[in-house]
């Protein structure tokens, strides 16, 4: 909803150096591709709870549930450690890190 009222851009590119930010360095404002990138990572997180659930709560081979439960924590720890890289690039004096996967 912010999108649509503020209109922000895609993306910013600098004009000296042609490097594209998808990421707005403020806390008071965003890019279109930064709420691309946080709906994905978003995404990634809850289909590693589903996988969580589903290996707890299904009746399969003890191997494929391990499997299961193994895909779902690394997709949780995963995308939940870039969430949070994210929201420690705009909230520039958070002091707390989940794990030291950076994107």
């Amino acid at each position: 909803m912010w999108n649509h009222i503020r209109g922000p851009p895609y993306a910013h590119k600098n004009p000296h150096s042609g490097q594209v930010n998808y990421i707005h360095g403020s806390s008071q404002a965003q890019f279109v591709a930064e709420t691309h990138i946080v709906l994905l990572f978003n995404a990634g997180v809850t289909l590693g709870m589903v996988l969580l659930h589903e290996a707890a709560t299904c009746d399969m081979e003890v191997g494929k549930r391990k499997l299961m439960c193994v895909a779902g924590i690394g997709l949780v720890v995963l995308f939940f450690s870039w969430l949070l890289s994210i929201f420690r690039s705009k909230y520039h004096g958070y002091p707390y890190r989940y794990a030291y996967v950076s994107c």
